[in-house]
């Protein structure tokens, strides 16, 4: 969000880029102030905001009185959940909580064939699986 210059910025917005696209963006109610072609993610952007629109707006009207803002989740995590925890069940089945508070349960008996699962056809080493790396339990 810019709001400090008031002559450009009068109106409640926010500026989306992903790599070398762009978007200005008008909240609430998205208006299309500018877009750069080919901002294929923009779907993803305006799920966001219409997730966070009330959070957005008041951001707005504590930023345009120069007043401390709060964080926003940023779209990142929707697009990217992560791994949090996983769990091994029976029939080699696992279970895994993601950052996004979706559970999902995975069958992984196609892949033991062959490859790198192959060594979880072992059901010590299937029983001790874990996430790679617990950054959200530091």
């Amino acid at each position: 969000m810019y709001y400090l210059n008031n002559k450009r910025h009068k109106l409640p917005h926010i500026h989306v880029k992903y790599q070398e696209q762009e978007a200005v963006l008008r909240i609430p109610g998205v208006i299309f102030l500018k877009v750069s072609s080919g901002m294929d993610k923009l779907r993803l952007v305006l799920a966001w905001i219409e997730i966070h629109k009330d959070e957005l707006m008041a951001d707005w009207e504590l930023a345009t009185k120069g007043e401390k803002v709060f964080q926003i989740e940023p779209l990142q995590v929707i697009m990217n959940p992560r791994v949090k925890n996983v769990k091994a069940e029976d029939n080699y089945f696992i279970r895994l909580w993601f950052s996004n508070g979706e559970i999902k349960i995975f069958d992984m008996k196609p892949y033991l064939r062959s490859g790198l699962f192959s060594e979880l056809k072992e059901k010590s080493v299937f029983y001790s699986v874990k996430p790679l790396m617990d950054q959200y339990n530091e």
